[in-house]
């Protein structure tokens, strides 16, 4: 993911995302770093050019600017939802944020281990919501049924 990084021009003062200093912030401060952060998010999402590969790199490069993606749209969602005063639910959108922030993280230290880690996670809970589905006998349509639980014996360890 370095390369997306360096292929970006260097924001201007007036560009850069302020600071959270203050441990209790208030609404409209919250409000203001939320919004400072949207354009050099915006900016880094459209400098990149990264090219879809089977190599490692790209796949990483991808699934950084997907949790990119992902934590502008929680922004967005954030700040309208702060805008509507339903503050409870802004600071469950920005946890949402703040794992966006423990993923890239763990991409940009472990790299693809980290990266098989996160899609084995999210297989076993597809794996786990199919055999609920199943167990509460819920009816599906014959080939539809079949094939889920063939997708399930083929993706078994």
């Amino acid at each position: 993911m370095g390369s997306a990084k360096e292929a970006v021009p260097a924001l201007s003062s007036d560009e850069r995302p302020m600071t959270m200093s203050d441990p209790t912030p208030t609404v409209e401060t919250w409000t203001a770093f939320t919004t400072s952060l949207q354009q050099p998010g915006l900016r880094i999402f459209a400098a990149s050019e990264v090219r879809p590969t089977e190599d490692d790199k790209s796949q990483l490069q991808i699934a950084g600017l997907t949790l990119m993606a992902r934590t502008l749209s929680n922004l967005k969602a954030a700040l309208l939802l702060l805008r509507e005063k339903q503050i409870v639910e802004a600071r469950v959108i920005a946890r949402c944020c703040y794992e966006n922030s423990l993923w890239v993280l763990g991409l940009v230290k472990e790299g693809q281990k980290f990266k098989n880690e996160m899609l084995g996670h999210e297989m076993k809970h597809k794996r786990i919501t199919l055999q609920t589905v199943f167990s509460s006998r819920v009816e599906l349509e014959e080939d539809r049924e079949e094939k889920l639980r063939q997708w399930m014996r083929d993706t078994k360890h």
